[in-house]
């Protein structure tokens, strides 16, 4: 139950960006500061119950084949994933050929968590996750912001594939340290 007001938590503080009227209003009655920190307590409160309520036992299903291929190619598709989360960040060509680089690798990233955990706290945390970026990206043309264009520069393309490896490295050396799942090198 824990695990599934986190859930609800994290992710209704996060909605509240898709809808800018609703936040206009929020910051307009209670002043960005007091917006920004509340918004900040919760997200961090719906965390603690992610993690202090998640639990792999509820089996849903049985590991397949799939699981398999998917467990030895995680390193290729967290590659990707980190890829395309830094490049998003950056005025970098990966930016300026896809319009959602987040959104890429969160869904990698999630899709590929989720056919690996057969179990139903990691179905709903990662399937979460990916329905969250997609209606985020599917309405973010209805949210008025700023965008600056700038030219986008290969330097800066090598500078994220660089990170891409090194936290791909990190993340297999170190993955098992935080998740109690050791990941292949």
């Amino acid at each position: 139950m824990v695990f599934f007001l986190g859930i609800g938590l994290f992710f209704c503080v996060h909605a509240v960006g898709l809808f800018p009227r609703l936040r206009v209003k929020l910051v307009d009655g209670i002043g960005q500061n007091a917006y920004l920190g509340l918004y900040s307590l919760m997200s961090l409160a719906g965390l603690a119950c992610l993690v202090l309520g998640f639990d792999s036992s509820y089996q849903l299903l049985s590991p397949t084949r799939v699981t398999a291929d998917v467990y030895s190619t995680g390193r290729y598709w967290m590659f990707l994933s980190f890829w395309f989360l830094i490049s998003a960040n950056l005025p970098t060509y990966v930016k300026h050929w896809t319009s959602h680089p987040m959104t890429w690798g969160i869904v990698i990233w999630g899709v590929g968590h989720m056919l690996i955990n057969p179990d139903l706290h990691s179905r709903v945390l990662f399937g979460a996750f990916v329905v969250f970026v997609l209606v985020s990206a599917m309405t973010s043309s209805n949210r008025s912001r700023p965008t600056g264009v700038s030219k986008p520069k290969a330097v800066l393309d090598l500078v994220c594939f660089c990170l891409a490896l090194l936290l791909t490295y990190l993340a297999g050396r170190f993955h098992g340290s935080f998740t109690g799942v050791t990941l292949p090198l």
